[in-house]
């Protein structure tokens, strides 16, 4: 998969050269994806302090739950990266392979396609009443001044 250049340019911690990335699994069936050394060896490391607290088997469920959840990935300068079988099954991108992927609020997401279209309803519905309500703030605002 390649991480489009304007995707890139859009996320400072991506067109500093980041290649390595951390994608976390999300019960939605999206997958965010962060810079392994700005916020991947925290996430990775808040997993080890838990571990370290648990006794067996919870200790091997939760790692398990971790295995499944946290995939590294690696960039190359050309801004590709070869998706692992685990994320793309997550996603829903292996029949058809197909895949959203969001830049927003400053960060990088994996969406299922299939999942993606599914919300799309919903979002029209919300950008609809956002723009009902400017419309309708607007006109109160323009009787007042009249």
């Amino acid at each position: 998969m390649s991480i489009p250049l304007m995707a890139r340019r859009r996320l400072d911690w991506l067109s500093d050269g980041t290649t390595d990335l951390l994608a976390v699994l999300e019960a939605d069936g999206s997958a965010e994806v962060v810079s392994w050394k700005d916020e991947g060896v925290d996430r990775i490391a808040q997993m080890e302090a838990v571990l370290g607290g648990l006794a067996e088997p919870d200790r091997s469920a939760v790692a398990l739950a971790a295995m499944d959840r946290y995939i590294r990935l690696r960039l190359d300068g050309t801004g590709r990266m070869v998706l692992p079988t685990t994320l793309l099954s997550h996603l829903d991108a292996i029949d058809p392979p197909a895949l959203r992927l969001v830049v927003r609020e400053g960060k990088l997401w994996f969406w299922s396609e299939q999942r993606w279209r599914a919300g799309q309803l919903e979002r029209y519905l919300q950008m609809a009443k956002a723009i009902e309500d400017r419309s309708r703030i607007q006109g109160r605002d323009n009787l007042k001044t009249s």
